[in-house]
């Protein structure tokens, strides 16, 4: 790519599989990027890559927090129904540890970090960006709340007055996003952008066996259903907008549940690394080896309340 070009990274949502994604990028020079876009748990490496935290170090608070995280409550999968599993007080213990006072626009100089959540009181979503004033001194730990209260999961997170959720309830592949406010922040730049992804979780539906299915049945298929379905749709979508200027790294399969913290389910994912930190250094390419930060045409940045992204309808009312 052209030294002029603007380089991406998106990281889509994915519980405590946030741990292959960050054993992936000890493998290549995470400074390289212009822009970092995450949801949920790639809204909180997108925080951390932001704030010069070394990416083994956010594997370690996988490791070291999981079980923490996801403790659950008492009768666990029935009390899922009417309650949060998860009290949120492991998380946040696990943020503060690795964030402490930070504050979302404290990254590093030329890093731009972009984090998805969804506004249940306005019914929209709400994009924390490094460079809005408005929501630079929003604490990282707060933003990496909102951005990972996954629905079912985690109580919504607060943040003024907002009711904040996962925003992988409408982006949980985060790249289009990306692809659409690198424009908006570098107008008239080239975009290479490089996407990581954790696979299809498969459903194990036997032919024939979901003809009878309800509300009862659907209920906790129908999620992975709709994230992976789009996580597809936008990769398809930013093939054919970017071609060889997109790279998207995801295992075919990761046979993990989200909230899976047990020494089994790293291991798994450790056996993964070798394979994929290849295809993301080749991936990544010459990128990681330019590190000139952009200068940002903000002109172009029209606002947390505009209806659309980049002037696309079809994108729906994102709180730009």
């Amino acid at each position: 790519m052209a030294e002029d070009g603007v380089r991406v990274l998106a990281i889509d949502g994915g519980g405590i599989k946030g741990y292959l994604a960050a054993r992936l990028l000890e493998h290549v020079r995470v400074e390289a990027f212009d822009l970092v876009v995450g949801t949920s748990t790639g809204g909180i490496l997108a925080l951390a890559l932001g704030a010069g935290i070394p990416p083994a170090e956010i594997a370690q608070l996988y490791r070291n927090h999981g079980e923490d995280i996801f403790t659950a409550r008492w009768l666990g999968l029935v009390r899922q129904l009417w309650r949060p599993k998860y009290r949120a007080t492991g998380l946040r213990t696990a943020l503060e540890e690795v964030f402490g006072d930070r504050r979302v626009g404290s990254v590093g100089e030329g890093r731009h970090v972009l984090v998805t959540t969804y506004d249940l009181i306005r019914g929209q979503s709400f994009l924390i960006k490094s460079w809005k004033e408005d929501r630079a001194l929003i604490p990282m730990v707060d933003a990496a709340m909102a951005t990972s209260a996954a629905p079912t999961y985690f109580p919504p997170h607060q943040i003024g007055g907002l009711e904040l959720v996962d925003g992988g309830v409408f982006a949980n592949s985060p790249g289009w996003i990306a692809l659409t406010e690198a424009r908006k922040l570098w107008p008239g730049r080239p975009v290479e952008l490089v996407s990581i992804g954790f696979g299809d979780k498969p459903l194990g539906v036997k032919p024939g066996k979901s003809q009878g299915w309800g509300a009862l049945q659907w209920v906790r298929r129908i999620a992975p259903v709709f994230m992976d379905s789009a996580a597809d749709t936008v990769d398809y979508a930013l093939r054919m907008e970017l071609g060889d200027a997109y790279r998207r790294v995801a295992p075919e399969r990761l046979d993990l549940a989200m909230d899976d913290a047990q020494m089994d389910a790293f291991r798994v994912m450790d056996a993964q690394v070798a394979g994929l930190a290849e295809r993301l250094r080749l991936a990544v390419g010459l990128a990681c080896w330019i590190a000139e930060p952009r200068k940002v045409d903000e002109s172009h940045d029209t606002g947390w309340a505009s209806s659309a992204v980049d002037g696309d309808s079809s994108m729906g009312r994102i709180g730009a």
